[in-house]
């Protein structure tokens, strides 16, 4: 289910955000071009609020500009984890380690049946 190492999942939510993205920045940039050629044409009270409109779209297509090159930024970088091979987990033998590890505490007056409890009350 892999694509060259990436899920088709996350190849198919990158394209659904980035290609939203794309769209938001069109309609920004028309309706900012649009905004503007009005200015042009209105004169007084109109025009100052025209021209802040078209701040307003400026920083909304600049935001959501940057905002897909992070979007694009981290795809490409996931990317390129997922060509390099994992490294593998060296094996560990657990029961020798757990037997490395063990110290047997020497009773030398201690039955083999009693526990550590009652060897210790004596």
């Amino acid at each position: 289910m892999a694509m060259n190492g990436v899920p088709r999942l996350r190849v198919v939510r990158f394209v659904v955000v980035a290609g939203g993205l794309c769209a938001m920045a069109v309609c920004l940039g028309v309706l900012l071009m649009l905004v503007l050629r009005q200015a042009q044409a209105v004169e007084g009270d109109a025009r100052h609020y025209l021209v802040r409109l078209a701040w307003v779209c400026l920083v909304m297509l600049l935001l959501t500009l940057l905002i897909l090159l992070w979007v694009a930024g981290r795809f490409v970088l996931d990317l390129m984890r997922a060509q390099r091979p994992p490294e593998p987990t060296p094996y560990v033998d657990a029961w020798a380690e757990a037997g490395r590890r063990f110290r047997l505490e020497d009773h030398k007056d201690a039955d083999p049946g009693e526990d550590a409890e009652a060897a210790a009350k004596r």
